[in-house]
């Protein structure tokens, strides 16, 4: 609550001039939503609205019922308007409802009731506001609150054209963009700048970051506890001066302005980067896209651009890793500690796809990342840094830097029309492959999608192949499969590794590059066909534990289809 004081100060500095209160740590915000604020609470809540007054700061008090509201249900909506009549006696004279980040399915009651999720949210909305007698500002935020959760699109989305139509006209919409979200359902540039706003917040963080850690007059207020000092805390070096044969202590260099721009432009908004985070993200995109004109020996013109934007890339890197450096040493630990898990993990984010682009330019790799194969949940990172983890070949598992041991070197390349006179698929394995998508693949007939032809070459000659296409409805006949099946899989491939082949990272590797160039297209799924006698095949696909069996009813007898989802 004393930060929060504070922070209406520096508002009323900055030129801001609204506090929307939605704090999860308000269990009565959200989850508790129906419960009443005991007198404690109250008077804290009191203090605080009290606080931004003076402060011609406008607070808005939101609350978040979408979680387990019956919104057909009158007692629910009595309980809806008793909290915001309690918030209203505190002194509060502007509210908002929030109805993001919840599930769409409405329970049985509902679906009754209205025709429609947003019909639903609309109708409580609009008894809410009327029942608070037009407060001075009243903000509804919904389901589709910005582009990315708009379907089809923001102008064509069914739920907004309901909102836009049917509530109140004295009610705001919150919409999280660079674009407004205007009721007739057209996109608008928003004359709005904040920049100006985050360049005076941005400048007094500086000056905050250099303060140590002691209390004083700036920082009165704040809410952050005095620390004594304690016997485990490392020796201060401030008057350590060393000897003639020692080396200097570290000297950090001073956190910049431009430091703290770019931190900001890494943590942006919830579904959209900033404008550094976007360049890096086009850069890594393009530099795996066209990896092929480096490692393949594409034309000068084509290797020049390459190397170009990836030095270009290596620069917004590096001057990330230069504001983590940066960070990490600022006198005021306190704040340090309260970021340093964001900054240590969008830092380390940058460094696995800085080496990565690092290893597509015939760099030499960095050690082998220690990644499981298979990680848990919680090891997928959230925000930029899980955009780059998820844009590395098989989400930057442990081969990502893998070297082919010394006995046995293994080149993995896109096919050439040479290839297709080569023996490559005169195995007698792949002679038992009828269906006649793959043998149009094989046959040259067809060509796969872009990138999605590799070959795998050892020191003998051709070995092991991934092709596919991503939209297999385009090249049959007709349905071969059900349409369930295709909907969840709609991209198909044809793999086959000859027997000498004994190490299954190559592989891996091979068929790894094959589905991230699938992924990268925007496919969801991909399947192999396989007949049930192929048992080398199958088996070693399962090793891999890349692609698992699907269970096709009315699959033709003998046929087996593996794949997985992307």
């Amino acid at each position: 609550m004393e930060q929060r004081k504070e922070l209406f100060r520096r508002e009323q500095k900055w030129g801001l001039n609204t506090y929307l209160y939605a704090p999860k740590d308000d269990y009565k915000h959200r989850t508790y939503w129906r419960e009443l604020y005991t007198s404690e609470e109250a008077e804290q809540l009191i203090t605080l609205i009290s606080a931004a007054k003076e402060k011609d700061i406008e607070f808005i008090y939101a609350i978040s019922p979408g979680l387990d509201i019956t919104f057909s249900n009158p007692k629910e909506v009595a309980a809806l308007k008793r909290k915001l009549s309690q918030v209203s006696e505190f002194g509060c004279r502007s509210f908002a409802l929030l109805f993001d980040d919840i599930e769409t399915e409405m329970c049985a009651a509902d679906k009754e009731a209205f025709s429609s999720f947003a019909d639903a949210q609309v109708a409580v909305t609009n008894q809410v506001f009327q029942h608070l007698q037009e407060p001075h500002a009243f903000l509804f935020c919904p389901t589709d609150y910005c582009a990315t959760f708009c379907t089809p699109s923001v102008s064509q989305s069914s739920y907004l054209h309901t909102v836009g139509e049917k509530l109140l006209p004295g009610i705001d919409i919150l919409w999280t963009g660079k674009t407004i979200c205007t009721r007739n359902g057209e996109d608008q540039g928003s004359d709005y700048n904040p920049q100006e706003a985050l360049r005076l917040a941005l400048s007094e963080w500086l000056i905050e970051f250099g303060m140590a850690d002691q209390p004083d007059v700036s920082r009165a207020g704040s809410g952050r506890p005095k620390r004594e000092p304690s016997e485990e805390e490392p020796m201060q070096t401030d008057e350590y001066v060393p000897g003639p044969k020692e080396n200097p202590l570290y000297t950090a260099e001073p956190l910049t302005l431009e430091d703290l721009t770019l931190l900001s432009e890494l943590f942006y908004l919830p579904y959209e980067h900033g404008p550094t985070a976007l360049a890096m993200l086009r850069e890594l995109h393009w530099l795996r896209g066209n990896r092929y004109s480096v490692i393949f020996s594409g034309s000068p013109s084509q290797t020049k651009e390459w190397r170009e934007r990836a030095e270009h890339f290596d620069d917004m890197c590096a001057a990330v890793v230069r504001m983590f450096n940066r960070l990490s040493n600022v006198p005021n630990r306190t704040i340090l500690y309260d970021l340093y898990n964001y900054i240590c993990d969008i830092k380390s984010g940058v460094s696995l796809a800085r080496a990565f682009v690092g290893s597509l330019g015939g760099h030499n790799p960095p050690p082998c990342q220690v990644i499981n194969d298979d990680p848990e949940p919680w090891g997928f990172r959230g925000g930029l840094s899980g955009e780059f983890q998820r844009m590395l070949p098989c989400h930057g598992n442990r081969d990502l830097f893998h070297t082919p041991p010394a006995s046995r070197v293994y080149t993995i390349r896109p096919c050439t029309p040479k290839d297709k006179v080569r023996p490559i698929y005169s195995w007698s394995a792949l002679l038992t492959l009828k269906l006649k998508f793959i043998s149009l693949l094989v046959d040259g007939q067809l060509s796969p999608s872009k990138y999605c032809d590799l070959v795998l070459e050892d020191e003998a000659g051709l070995c092991g192949f991934a092709f596919a296409l991503t939209d297999a409805k385009t090249a049959m006949t007709k349905s071969q499969y059900p349409e369930t099946m295709l909907r969840d899989f709609p991209s198909l491939m044809a793999i086959q590794i000859h027997p000498r082949v004994p190490d299954p990272s190559t592989a891996k590797h091979l068929i790894c590059s094959v589905l991230s160039s699938l992924k990268e297209s925007s496919s969801i799924g991909v399947f192999c066909e396989f007949r049930s006698s192929d048992k080398r095949m199958l088996d070693f696909l399962r090793t891999l534990g890349l692609l698992h069996v699907l269970k096709v009813d009315g699959l033709q007898a003998g046929l087996v289809l593996m794949g997985t989802k992307l």
